[in-house]
């Protein structure tokens, strides 16, 4: 039994109590307490004693707990009884035995804000302040604004913009006891007012799509993205993470070199002793948290699904000079029976027809019918076959991962850009009303009938029991359908379990689907057989898989994955003979550099130091008021320019002796036109990135890897002049220093703590040696993160300064990389904040109507641009945009 002693919503900084206790009366009565969110609101535990209540007679042994809320938002406090035996609440016997009771408690701003937060040059927005906390705090707000000659405030909230820039307003209200004030931030950003014959699309609007533009004009566009994200500061490229990997005496790859976007093919060579007690022996730093794909978050779980999953196409190594060793890929039917068809519906018949005299190379279809082999089978964690794998499993997977209660988070794959956008998935996930209002259903519904979008109107469709088809919101190659529903994305799950998963749950809003080995069933080459948490786990060849034709087998018998959390440790292992293949990190490179199994494998990610651009205002509104103090100085374009010159990626080489230093966005493995294999970065558009695009560029010196200590100083103190002319710092003095500090946070691996201590010392030393302020001085603070903290506890959470870490795309497919950067999170992978999108700011000359002429250029939104490559969007006034209906 849980009780709530405060209420459920509490005010920023206050306190809130709680008590809870195990019956009956002899049970254990320890708790332990628990809160979602450490840092949002830390939970205290205050012992045991008695409760003094009207419905519980002063009862003894409660245990007391409270929390401090530090940033606006919900958390859940919950309370998991100590004993090994649970018992029943004793007021209601029928009650299922529990062992933890939650309650959700909402942290609230003592005011709140409300109105537009962009405005064009001239014009004024009217703001609205609410006092929530009106026991403390009189309903009488003043208005102040930080920067004045960007935007001014009245006293009535009116917001007037009068240059391009970015404000921060304040909102305070007086103490309704004392001299205090209790004050909110409100950020405004000014942006550019232009005509509308200088914007893409115009006042009227056009669909554009360059999806299947000439290579030439995607590197055009590509090189003016990349561009645009280096001289906006969204992250600064420092390293790309080419890795040196050792393979035990073993191992006989198939493979003479590294095979782009294959690798060497270690679980395709010859392996000795190849039977299930030899498995082949690998490991990884962490747990997988799901098996359920379509809630995978990272790489370890993407290794791991790719395993047990089958894939409808997938991409195979290929002997193209018949020598015995691979040397090239191709994109073959896996899971398919054959190459995707191109049809369309055929109202009178009621039936799907392939299109006639098409052409595979060139044209383009909205819908594509997929046939299935017909010995595909479901296996279990013991290798026994349970049943067919048919047409129908694939339908119920793909309306399980829109489904708009589940929210599953690889459901953008099904309806954006970054996937295949099937027709109406986005509008059913999302349950549009007619004018593309969302609403979130309450409970999920088995058949899919919700009220504003219904299953039987998303464009996918059963043709029998070995076929179906996808039928998409706009045209697509074929090789694209191929590329697209390669991998284990658009893999089946299976129903009988995916639907146990629910237990009794009548709102149908989660499932335990894939956590554990009698909950989840494979599909692919091999099977989870084995599952031991923070130690083991193993997968066992599927007897029962059979591969298509042109498919070649992968060798081992069983795979076994030890959890390994420190590199070092790995290299041990390897010594001892239990892996048969090790990454080599810097501080073991010498011992293992002439090694007979030793491979360099070039680097696919641009590791970047994601930079925190935001203003508080903009912090606050986001993540919620106490989430992040951030650093002015983030926010001068002259310092992201220091930092870009400051940083010697030669050095930074050398320290992790196994990756290569990167100035750019796009290594060199990513390629413009995946049916070519042209590198990106040799196309004339990406050259001209490191000279210039755009009027007014930097030079990036690529000469030097973009190292030029001078010009970095001078940015520096460009950026100080700024800051001081504000009044946001002062220039200091002899007895008291104007110290400016800012976090460095990395994995916290041996390689990356040295890289960002040599990196905080060096950028320190470079900066402090300017002589026109020597009142003012830099401290960089390294903050190494355990497991992929980096990410999801700093990052994702807007809670760093610096961060040096890096996501890759695909490298078929670069346009899809710049999804991330969008700044509706449409990814859900969006770090680089502070970032603006949406706005028109990127001058680019291009063919919009089609008709083989460039149209001069024009103002484009990075997202509109984005869109437009990556698939189609209707553009107006330069910026994405609702398309009248006909």
């Amino acid at each position: 039994m849980l009780y709530y002693l405060g209420g459920y919503e509490a005010f920023l900084d206050s306190e809130v109590p709680f008590a809870a206790k195990v019956y009956p009366e002899g049970a254990d009565p320890q708790i332990y307490w628990e809160t979602s969110d450490e840092v949002s609101a830390p939970i205290q535990a205050q012992g045991l004693s008695v409760l003094s209540s009207f419905m519980l007679d002063n009862s003894i042994n409660w245990s007391f707990a409270k929390i401090t809320g530090k940033i606006t938002g919900e958390v859940t406090v919950t309370a998991y009884a100590a004993g090994a035996e649970v018992f029943p609440d004793p007021e209601d016997a029928e009650k299922p035995l529990v062992v933890e009771a939650s309650v959700d408690v909402n942290i609230l701003s003592h005011i709140d804000v409300e109105g537009d937060s962009e405005i064009k040059v001239g014009g004024t927005a009217q703001l609205s302040a609410t006092v929530n906390n009106t026991i403390e705090y009189k309903n009488e707000i003043t208005w102040s604004s930080s920067d004045a000659t960007v935007a001014s405030v009245d006293a009535n909230g009116l917001v007037t913009a009068k240059k391009i820039g970015k404000a921060v307003i304040t909102a305070s209200a007086p103490a309704r006891f004392g001299s205090g004030t209790k004050s909110v931030l409100y950020p405004i950003e000014v942006l550019t007012e232009y005509d509308a014959d200088e914007l893409a699309g115009g006042a009227e609007g056009i669909r554009v799509s360059f999806k299947y533009a000439s290579a030439e004009v995607k590197a055009k566009i590509l090189a003016a993205l990349e561009r645009h994200l280096i001289n906006r500061g969204a992250s600064i490229p420092v390293i790309n993470n080419s890795g040196v990997v050792v393979y035990s005496e073993r191992v006989t790859l198939p493979t003479e070199k590294y095979v782009p976007l294959m690798g060497f093919g270690a679980l395709y060579g010859e392996l000795a002793d190849n039977d299930v007690e030899h498995p082949y022996r690998t490991y990884t730093t962490a747990d997988p948290k799901t098996f359920n794909h379509l809630m995978y978050k990272d790489s370890i779980e993407s290794d791991m699904l790719s395993l047990i999953e089958l894939s409808l196409f997938s991409f195979e190594f290929v002997d193209s000079d018949d020598n015995g060793l691979y040397d090239s890929y191709a994109l073959l039917p896996s899971a398919a029976a054959k190459f995707a068809e191109p049809v369309e519906f055929n109202e009178e018949t009621g039936e799907w027809e392939v299109i006639e005299d098409f052409d595979y190379d060139n044209d383009a279809a909205e819908a594509w019918k997929i046939t299935l082999r017909d010995n595909l089978f479901w296996v279990d964690n013991n290798g026994h076959q349970q049943g067919q794998i048919t047409a129908e499993d694939f339908v119920y997977t793909y309306q399980m991962a829109l489904d708009p209660v589940q929210q599953n988070s690889r459901a953008n794959y099904f309806y954006s850009a970054a996937g295949l956008p099937i027709k109406n998935a986005e509008a059913y996930y999302k349950q549009w009303d007619d004018k593309k209002t969302p609403h979130a259903p309450a409970k999920g519904l088995a058949d899919g009938n919700y009220e504003y979008v219904k299953w039987s109107e998303v464009g996918v469709h059963k043709v029998d029991d070995l076929a179906f088809v996808l039928e998409l919101s706009q045209a697509y190659q074929q090789w694209d359908i191929h590329y697209n529903t390669s991998g284990f994305l658009f893999s089946p799950v299976y129903k009988p379990l995916f639907e146990a998963g629910f237990g009794n749950d009548p709102n149908r809003k989660s499932t335990n689907y894939g956590s554990a080995l009698d909950k989840f069933m494979s599909s692919g080459p091999y099977y989870l057989s084995y599952r031991e948490t923070e130690k083991e786990y193993r997968f066992t060849k599927n007897q029962h898989y059979t591969y298509n034709e042109g498919c070649p087998e992968m060798t081992p018998a069983a795979i076994k994955y030890t959890i390994v959390k420190d590199a070092n440790a790995a290299i041990e292992l390897f010594e001892k003979d239990q892996l048969d293949s090790v990454s080599i990190p810097a501080t073991h490179y010498d011992q293992y550099k002439n090694h007979a199994g030793l491979k360099k494998a070039p680097g696919a990610t641009s590791f970047r130091f994601t930079v925190n651009r935001m203003t508080q205002a903009e912090s606050d509104l986001l993540f919620g008021i106490g989430a992040w103090k951030v650093k002015p100085i983030l926010q001068e374009d002259d310092f992201m320019w220091a930092l870009y010159f400051a940083m010697d990626r030669n050095e930074i080489e050398n320290i992790s002796k196994t990756y290569t230093p990167e100035q750019f966005y796009f290594t060199q493995a990513y390629v413009v036109d995946p049916k070519a294999g042209e590198a990106y970065r040799d196309t004339d558009a990406g050259k001209q990135v490191g000279v210039g695009i755009f009027k007014g560029d930097v030079n990036l010196s690529t000469e030097t890897l973009g190292v030029n200590k001078e010009l970095a100083t001078s940015y520096y103190v460009k950026a100080l002049d700024s800051m001081i002319a504000k009044g946001v710092i002062t220039e200091g003095t002899a007895s008291k220093k104007t110290v400016i500090e800012v976090e460095i946070a990395a994995f916290d691996s041996v390689t990356w703590t040295n890289i960002i201590e040599y990196l905080a010392e060096d950028m320190a030393a470079t900066f402090n040696a300017q002589t026109k302020y020597p009142n003012i001085e830099i401290k960089f603070i390294p903050s190494p993160q355990p497991g992929m903290n980096v990410y999801y506890e700093k990052q994702m959470k807007g809670r760093f300064d610096l961060a040096l870490a890096g996501i890759s795309g695909g490298l078929l497919d670069p346009i899809g990389f710049m999804e991330c950067f969008c700044d509706d999170n449409r990814s859900g992978l969006m770090l680089s904040w502070g970032f603006n999108s949406h706005t028109p700011a990127i001058l680019i000359d291009l063919d919009l109507d089609g008709n083989g002429e460039n149209d001069g250029p024009k103002y484009w939104s990075f997202d509109a641009l984005y869109s437009a490559c990556a698939g189609s969007v209707f553009v107006k006034m330069g910026v994405e945009a609702e398309e009248p209906k006909a």
